[in-house]
């Protein structure tokens, strides 16, 4: 089957992410903000400040923000296996010109800009438009294996994956010394969910002990 079959038979980027989403990761964002729900949070929300009920609108927002990380974990699984070649993406290279057929986009591409509601991918020095996933080999499972037991509070590696995510999501513009710490945890947990998921279920004390000093270099070097 030639590169143009296979792109066509693809899932566009923009949706392959549901799609290729382990399935009680995707339940439990639909739980909290199903498909399209965007609009209903801010009828909600202002709903909520209209009739005065600051507590609602908090709730409303809180709401917004954990699926918002649960997605944007999501989204970031779906990177991982792109990279592992585990999913493979097609797509046609910039600049386009007439006649071009969608080319597979090398896997080290997936390590730099997903542009989703796009269709687009940017990395490794190449871009590509029009860009569509597909599983390696057909029947490719895509829910991931069971997850490894929760680790025990104290366990070597925890400080070095807290590390990882910590530095990781401050990259991404995700983390600001000047919010509560509190508020990081669930994007720290998401992060590890993705990425060292036997510590996906660490407790708030065990985080506070090793983000603490992060934050507190943070707002050093910003002073």
């Amino acid at each position: 089957m030639n590169s143009l079959s296979r792109w066509g038979r693809a899932i566009p980027l923009s949706k392959a992410w549901r799609h290729f989403a382990p399935t009680p990761w995707l339940k439990h964002l639909d739980a909290l903000a199903p498909e399209g729900g965007g609009a209903l949070y801010l009828l909600e929300a202002a709903k909520a400040i209209g009739e005065g009920t600051t507590l609602g609108f908090l709730d409303q927002q809180a709401r917004h923000n954990r699926a918002m990380n649960q997605e944007w974990a999501i989204k970031a699984h779906v990177l991982k296996r792109l990279q592992s070649v585990e999913l493979l993406g097609y797509g046609f290279a910039l600049p386009r010109n007439s006649g071009d057929s969608p080319a597979l986009i090398p896997a080290d591409v997936w390590g730099g800009e997903a542009k989703w509601h796009k269709d687009e991918v940017k990395g490794a020095g190449l871009q590509f438009v029009s860009v569509r996933l597909e599983a390696k080999h057909s029947g490719l499972s895509i829910t991931p294996p069971p997850p490894l037991p929760a680790p025990k509070v104290g366990r070597p590696g925890a400080k070095t994956a807290i590390n990882s995510a910590f530095n990781a999501l401050l990259a991404d513009g995700r983390l600001d010394s000047a919010q509560p710490k509190a508020r990081a945890y669930p994007l720290i947990r998401s992060w590890l969910a993705v990425h060292h998921p036997e510590w996906a279920e660490i407790n708030d004390k065990t985080l506070q002990r090793h983000t603490a000093p992060l934050f507190n270099a943070l707002k050093t070097n910003k002073t």
